[in-house]
């Protein structure tokens, strides 16, 4: 099935994934490990976040089943690899990593692609009108130019890095 233009973003984001998915799998140094965590912090969390914030809400909002197996698996790997990274930037602070491990993420991540390539955008793409597609485009748009990647920093408090994310900061200037 031909991607429709509202989801070419995120099949974008999903070939720079499978690239870096290879390199973790046959490559599994700190220099890559690095790599996948800047790649990590300028795109892959914000392409989760536009799933979770974007995607899926419209979908649901014009009556898509979110309950399926798939998209639970696609929900449930966000948070596994969201905890992949944050053990990584523990091992990369100490000065190692665990090449097995690291592996073993690049190919959930690779299997994560897959499984959204393969069925849950097709069924979501099948399920949704016309217009639901184009909504999702115009904002996944909206928030590339917008957002950019710096949405996600997943630094631990200690750690000497930053912590913050931009959107958070905001608010809490504004006392929320």
């Amino acid at each position: 099935m031909r991607r429709h233009l509202g989801l070419r973003l995120l099949s974008v984001d999903h070939h720079h994934a499978l690239v870096q998915a290879a390199r973790m799998q046959s490559n599994p140094t700190r220099e890559t490990a690095a790599a996948f965590l800047q790649f990590w912090k300028n795109e892959t969390c914000r392409h989760f976040r536009e799933e979770e914030t974007i995607l899926l809400p419209i979908f649901a909002r014009d009556g898509g089943n979110v309950a399926t197996e798939a998209i639970g698996q696609m929900l449930t790997d966000h948070i596994r690899i969201r905890a992949a990274v944050l053990a990584i930037e523990d091992e990369l602070r100490e000065g190692r990593i665990d090449p097995e491990f690291f592996q073993r993420t690049g190919a959930i991540l690779e299997a994560h692609v897959r499984l959204e390539e393969r069925i849950v955008f097709p069924y979501i793409q099948e399920n949704l009108s016309e217009s639901g597609l184009n909504e999702i485009g115009a904002h996944l748009e909206t928030d590339h130019e917008t957002a950019g990647g710096a949405s996600c920093v997943t630094s631990r408090p200690g750690s000497g890095e930053s912590v913050e994310n931009p959107e958070r900061s905001e608010k809490r200037a504004d006392g929320a």
